[in-house]
């Protein structure tokens, strides 16, 4: 549910521009972070978006990686196509392309969720278009929404999309005729029309080619325009472009019933086997759901991308897998004892915590380290009086840490894992890879910790056990439907997570870089009341000796901000309570460990404190706000027919 990033304060601030300027800014900062160096990497771990194998479509002769697209005029000027094919289409739909003017008024109204576009309607010409397109590695297929120069004659319009056809023919998958201002408003002949069409399908050659017939279509013209196509050639029918509304074109929820019923009929009507494109009024992963149910075999979004935000496609391929599409094998994918390597890795860490917590309670040093630095306790205090606290401090922040991960990773590979969530199992190898390499930061401090070495040697057997195997599918089980308050507030609580993930792994990343430099923080130094070179004076092995600690406990924080935000990002779906007491439990552990030791130490410093504070309040946040979405029962589909043509590529 990537809306996280949009539906919780910026939609809202860019509802209040011009709609052109607040589309032009988004597609725009889209279009160049998707052209850095890894930037549609970002896109796709920051959303995990890409369409499960199971919804691959072969329609229209072209291979889908999903039955979802995005309609043309967003993004006319493909200023954000790269980006776009990592949001989970199957297909997008660029232009429209003619030779017009400068673009009538865009209004938006939230309150009818529609968005009108006024005469003439923003269009891209064939050449730019072509020039965007260029040199565009992508895994989802591109179509050309073909229009005309308004008030064009019949053939000033066939010649204009004849040469569009020959200029983007190499830079596209198919082509789209768009009807709205011509034979499906009576202006030209059915027959003359058809002819034409003859022609451009076969000008396109090789490339399918759609009809474009709007849903205020009367249902005899619909289908005579449609039977038309057909028999000139045309691959498909697209039931989009919005309905009549004074001196321009509507799209959104007001379009939905309508579209509905067009394509309900065209189904009926048409040949077997037809590709039907439903667009109109799908703002929710329900009217997609309904729209396949009407015999749709391939849904697009347009105004619902807008009101709904960029986690709108996925959220359809999700409710498509837990609602309509059956598993092809009744077996999980996931391997037997994947799941139970990486829930006796997370059993290991909550029992290493624990053990490390108690130790840190109740002794100074252990015997190994009173020897290498040389002290005993009542040597090491005569250092320094708040020297014991401050090593206590750091271990039994550790071991929160460690059994707040532990539980992480437990709760993951039942719930996840072990039920072939590919996500789980990716979020558990990340943390865990960086968690094991820190190890590596030990040796860095002219330090060797027997304990660390062999807690890490006992553990890495049951990560290995886990990551024996891949994970070849992703499996959704509960998915989201509707829009409504329980999703919006989970948008909230999905943020604070994120947030406290993002935070963790910033802040583990910090104390690894200052622990191997500086190794203490001003605060540190107050708290003691003394410096690094006095204590370095003192006993050359005492800075090695907290180096090592403040390595331990920033690898750790690293690896838990990284569980944290991966499962934060692909993990939050409506239902799952399991989460929700994860986050709590988790949590508790963590913020008693960190936040309880500094009362005990007295080491109150406000700022040094107020990162944890910070993360505790978004804590309590979150599982406010995402206790309706997580503890929701499961949604119940309004339809259950998957997308019935075309068999899976």
């Amino acid at each position: 549910m990537p809306d996280w990033s949009y539906g919780t304060g910026p939609r809202d601030a860019l509802f209040l521009l011009d709609p052109a300027r607040a589309r032009d800014l988004t597609l725009s900062a889209l279009g160049r972070l998707a052209s850095l160096p890894g930037g549609t990497h970002v896109i796709a771990l920051l959303g995990h978006m890409d369409p499960s194998p199971r919804l691959r479509r072969v329609a229209m002769g072209l291979a889908l990686p999903g039955p979802v697209g995005l309609g043309a005029g967003l993004d006319v000027r493909s200023l954000a196509t790269r980006g776009f094919a990592r949001f989970g289409f199957g297909y997008v739909e660029v232009g429209p392309v003619a030779d017009s003017g400068p673009a009538g008024a865009v209004v938006l109204s939230e309150a009818e969720r529609s968005i009108r576009y006024a005469r003439p309607l923003a269009t891209v010409s064939a050449e730019r278009l072509r020039d965007a397109l260029q040199g565009r590695a992508h895994s989802v297929a591109f179509i050309a929404r073909l229009a005309c120069t308004p008030g064009a004659t019949l053939e000033r319009a066939f010649e204009e999309r004849r040469r569009a056809i020959g200029v983007l023919a190499p830079s596209v998958d198919a082509f789209s005729i768009d009807t709205c201002d011509d034979v499906s408003t009576g202006v030209w002949s059915l027959a003359e029309w058809s002819d034409r069409m003859t022609a451009l399908v076969a000008a396109a050659q090789t490339r399918p080619v759609v009809v474009v017939i709007p849903p205020d279509t009367p249902d005899t013209t619909a289908e005579d325009i449609a039977r038309a196509a057909i028999r000139s050639g045309a691959s498909g029918i697209a039931v989009a472009g919005g309905i009549a509304r004074g001196e321009g074109r509507l799209v959104g929820a007001p379009t939905r019933s309508r579209s509905l019923a067009l394509v309900r009929h065209l189904r009926d009507r048409v040949p077997a086997g037809t590709t039907i494109i439903a667009s109109g009024g799908i703002m929710e992963p329900a009217d997609a759901l309904a729209a396949f149910d009407a015999g749709a075999t391939l849904v697009q979004v347009h105004s619902g991308f807008v009101f709904a935000g960029p986690g709108l496609p996925k959220r359809i391929t999700e409710a498509l897998l837990a609602h309509a599409v059956p598993r092809e094998s009744p077996a999980p994918l996931s391997p037997r004892y994947a799941w139970t390597g990486f829930a006796l890795l997370g059993l290991g860490m909550i029992f290493g915590g624990a053990l490390a917590w108690l130790v840190a309670a109740t002794s100074t040093l252990l015997e190994y380290e009173e020897q290498f630095v040389g002290l005993s306790p009542g040597a090491l205090a005569a250092i320094d009086p708040r020297l014991p606290a401050f090593l206590a401090h750091d271990r039994v922040s550790l071991a929160g840490g460690m059994i707040s991960v532990g539980i992480l990773y437990l709760a993951l590979a039942v719930f996840g894992v072990r039920d072939g969530a590919r996500w789980a199992r990716n979020a558990i190898v990340a943390s865990a890879l960086v968690g094991f390499a820190s190890f590596a930061l030990f040796l860095g401090y002219r330090y060797f910790d027997p304990l660390h070495a062999i807690v890490t040697l006992l553990l890495l057997p049951f990560f290995i056990l886990g990551v024996r195997r891949l994970m070849t599918e992703e499996v959704i089980t509960s998915a989201n439907l509707h829009n409504d308050a329980r999703w919006r507030s989970g948008l909230w609580g999905q943020l604070a997570f994120v947030m406290i993930g993002a935070g963790l792994a910033a802040g583990g990343a910090t104390i690894c870089v200052l622990g191997a430099s500086v190794v203490f923080v001003p605060s540190d130094l107050e708290f003691l009341g003394t410096t690094a070179a006095a204590l370095d004076a003192a006993n050359t092995r005492l800075l090695p000796l907290i180096a090592h600690d403040r390595a331990g406990l920033g690898g750790l924080l690293l690896s838990e901000g990284i569980v944290v935000l991966l499962t934060s990002l692909w993990g939050f779906r409506e239902g799952a309570r399991w989460l929700w007491w994860t986050y709590l439990v988790a949590g508790a552990v963590g913020f008693v460990g960190a936040l309880g030791v500094h009362v005990t130490t007295g080491y109150l410093d406000v700022l040094h404190l107020l990162p944890a504070i910070t993360a505790l309040a978004l804590y309590a946040a979150g599982l406010i706000a995402s206790f309706g979405y997580l503890w929701a029962s499961p949604a119940r589909p309004l339809a259950a027919r998957a997308p019935t043509t075309g068999p899976a590529a």
